[in-house]
């Protein structure tokens, strides 16, 4: 039983903190190759 909670402890800091990883890793990235759209104002 610990190890299960241990398990949905890890899957839960990983649904939390993936996507603040993937906005810290895409910022830095200088390519083109994700966003098609273009933004003007």
């Amino acid at each position: 039983m610990r190890a299960l909670s241990r398990v949905y402890a890890v899957l839960v800091y990983v649904f939390l903190y993936a996507p603040i990883a993937v906005l810290i890793l895409f910022s830095f990235n200088d390519t083109n190759v994700m966003s098609r759209s273009v933004w003007s104002g």
